[in-house]
């Protein structure tokens, strides 16, 4: 099997790539979800509650993972959602990076909460 050298990276502007990445993967991880607009998909990604995190394998996209960002007044809250990994690159922990990598950046996310507002805010 093929050495995968991945870039995992968070997306904050659409394009034709990730838009062929979306129709590609999402019907893989639900048969009900609709395909979001050019105009909806940008509207999302330039949300600061929305952090898109795309698998990149030489150019393309292979998975990807929301991660959900809220301040609320008990603090910052992140969650992940929507986790899917092409099926021809599934098998090679791409998913587990995804999650890795997101658990990373919502640690860092409260952190900064935390030090910008206090206590309060993680």
């Amino acid at each position: 099997k093929k050495q995968t050298i991945m870039l995992i990276s968070r997306v904050k502007e659409s394009s034709a790539t990730l838009l062929e990445a979306f129709e590609r993967l999402l019907p893989q991880l639900s048969q009900t979800a609709k395909m979001p607009t050019e105009e909806y998909l940008a509207s999302l990604l330039q949300n600061e509650q929305i952090h898109l995190l795309v698998a990149e394998d030489e150019g393309q996209v292979v998975g990807m993972l929301t991660l959900v960002v809220v301040d609320i007044p008990t603090g910052r809250k992140c969650w992940i959602e929507d986790v899917v990994v092409d099926e021809k690159a599934r098998g090679a922990h791409i998913g587990q990076s995804l999650v890795e990598t997101a658990k990373a950046e919502a640690t860092l996310l409260a952190e900064y909460a935390r030090r910008k507002f206090g206590d309060g805010a993680t």
